[in-house]
């Protein structure tokens, strides 16, 4: 999708990109997120990252990637990190006896 979004806005290529293959669904993400499209003129855009990602393998690669998709775009970029388990009552879901069950007081 990054070279489907430079090459839609005529933009030079990012280097990270440059084994990229443009199909059609690259093409129709980067109409979308690129605000070319006229339902999407003057929305806000944003790129984010989640736990899959971060647990990647090439995660580095999909972050440069990702940022440079959101730099073509215009769009903001984050990174959600990860949130702890809880159960329905509100309490975390290990006995405490994990990394940091040993700093609870146990008084």
């Amino acid at each position: 999708m990054c070279r489907a979004l430079a090459e839609l806005k005529n933009l030079p290529l990012p280097g990270i990109a440059a084994h990229g293959v443009v199909d059609d669904i690259a093409r129709k993400m980067a109409e979308s997120i690129s605000g070319v499209q006229a339902s999407s003129g003057g929305e806000a855009r944003a790129v984010f990252l989640g736990n899959l990602a971060q647990h990647h393998p090439s995660y580095s690669q999909i972050h440069a990637l990702a940022q440079e998709v959101a730099k073509l775009a215009g769009a903001s970029f984050g990174v959600l990190g990860e949130a702890p388990q809880r159960r329905c009552g509100g309490g975390r879901r290990d006995s405490g006896r994990g990394p940091w069950g040993s700093l609870r007081s146990r008084g």
